[in-house]
């Protein structure tokens, strides 16, 4: 579990039409883009954001990883539907 750093007092600016804030190097997070939120009490955080993987990387990565042994094994042999639910299958024919 990380623990928090002590509070850095850090000065906001103008960067054009938005605000800015300098963040201690030491606090830089090795993402390239952060997500920021204000809470309901106004606290701002700012995580690490990191991308979604999208299916074609998912579907590339499963295949480099091969397949699982327990995908070879056998299935059990099948109950046949009726006798699993025999209220399901009555003669209507009486």
């Amino acid at each position: 579990m990380q623990t928090m750093t002590d509070p850095v007092v850090t000065k906001m600016f103008k960067n054009g039409g938005s605000w800015a804030v300098r963040i201690p190097v030491s606090l830089v997070p090795s993402t390239q883009a952060v997500e920021i939120r204000a809470t309901a009490e106004g606290a701002l955080e700012i995580r690490p954001h990191h991308e979604q993987e999208t299916l074609e990387q998912l579907l590339d990565k499963w295949q480099q990883e091969g397949t699982p042994l327990d995908a070879t094994d056998q299935w059990p042999a099948r109950t046949p539907l009726p006798s699993r639910f025999p209220d399901l299958h009555q003669d209507d024919t009486a």
